[in-house]
């Protein structure tokens, strides 16, 4: 039996009537394999698969153009059928990288979909991609398009490839369909034995901790670059911690049984480093809809608590208040009807001039009218040169000088 490898296979469970054994067409239920080229298997071993599969026919289906309506339109347009007969089917090729793509670290990926279905993507070869735009072949170009993406096979490849996968969706909506495990084709790098006695390098030591009396050796085939990383930096102004650079413990190359380093054959400690660091990729979420949900649902966090920080500010809450009453207030406009709209000016109208008025009646009540004051030089009341009160040289009242 063949082989296959193990990123190339998607496991599945045969349903009741779905799946029949080539070979005889007994109804199979149970454990099976999806290969990369479309075929089926018994088991879960991709080393040693079982017997093929075939999809059950189902005999109540319409064969494809024996409907009424199908016939009468072949009827009246028969070079159209034979035009439509004489186009190649698709069929789904899964193209697996050479080794220079895995130097290069990426490769395209080439993929055909149909017009009015973007949820069909099938991937082709770069031969039927070539063949397609340059009309080698006789598809349907007026059913088909095609494109092609690049896929990365080294580094976080499943942030990358689902980064690749995201904007291509605004194109082509089923792409993930046709790609759907981000890791595919992706090798975890292993050391070459042949370089762990590259390097031989004496009297490198550990910082004493103050448990051990003696220090402890670097192991001396450890590169010239290994190092201890910075100490992780505090960041006030969005209250963050730069960690610095990369560590062995976030090393494709660190095995966390034994802090062994598969790059160097060495025991290495976790918060060290050196230049042959590579990212080790989040393997929890290799598929795309799932590592779709982890982004949204970090997304989801990450907005929460940035919300709860800006609403803990009462002059920032106000004014969000403030905004959200404005915005209620033009959506209310828009929905309003002219009639609507001419009864609120009037009102706004009558409003403004009782506030005038009333502003003109305060004005007026607190406007006081002074009379003139009585008494003064020449005043008939007393005083100087009076012809009433006493006084000097007054002719009335009491007694003067003389």
């Amino acid at each position: 039996m063949p082989y296959f490898p193990k990123q190339s296979v998607k496991f599945r469970t045969a349903g009741p009537d779905q799946f029949v054994i080539a070979s005889n067409e007994a109804p199979y239920t149970g454990p099976m394999m999806e290969t990369s080229t479309g075929d089926f298997f018994v088991g879960r071993d991709s080393t040693n698969p079982g017997k093929r599969l075939i999809p059950k026919p189902n005999p109540n289906k319409e064969k494809f153009g024996a409907s009424y309506d199908v016939r009468q339109y072949n009827r009246f347009n028969p070079n159209n059928k034979e035009i439509n007969n004489s186009h190649k089917n698709i069929r789904n090729s899964k193209v697996s990288p050479f080794d220079e793509d895995y130097e290069r670290g990426y490769y395209r990926r080439y993929y055909i979909v149909k017009n009015n279905n973007n949820e069909n993507v099938l991937e082709i070869t770069k031969k039927s991609y070539d063949d397609f735009l340059k009309k080698r072949m006789d598809y349907d170009r007026n059913l088909y398009s095609v494109g092609y993406i690049e896929w990365h096979l080294e580094g976080d490849v499943y942030t990358k490839n689902f980064n690749t996968l995201e904007n291509e969706m605004k194109i082509v909506s089923g792409i993930k369909n046709a790609f759907p495990l981000l890791d595919e084709f992706y090798i975890k790098p292993e050391g070459d034995p042949a370089e762990w006695s590259m390097w031989n390098i004496e009297g490198r030591f550990y910082p004493s901790d103050g448990t051990t009396q003696v220090p402890l050796e670097i192991p001396r085939n450890l590169p010239i670059t290994y190092r201890p990383r910075p100490i992780p930096v505090f960041n006030p102004h969005d209250n963050t911690v730069d960690v610095g650079p990369p560590q062995c413990g976030n090393c494709i190359f660190f095995h966390h049984q034994n802090n062994h380093c598969a790059k160097w054959g060495a025991i290495v400690r976790a918060g060290w480093y050196c230049k042959s660091w590579k990212i080790m990729p989040n393997e929890a979420f290799n598929d795309f809809e799932d590592h779709l949900n982890n982004v949204m649902k970090q997304k989801e966090e990450s907005d929460r608590q940035a919300f709860n920080k800006l609403v803990d500010n009462p002059e920032l809450k106000e004014r969000l208040e403030l905004e959200r009453l404005e915005r209620r207030k033009r959506k209310r406009m828009k929905e309003m009807t002219p009639e609507e709209r001419r009864k609120r000016r009037e009102r706004r109208r009558k409003r403004k001039q009782k506030r005038r008025e009333r502003e003109q009646q305060e004005m007026m009540d607190n406007t006081t009218f002074t009379p003139p004051t009585e008494g003064g030089e020449f005043s008939s009341g007393g005083g100087n040169m009076s012809s009433g009160g006493g006084g000097d040289m007054s002719s009335g009242g009491g007694g003067g000088g003389y």
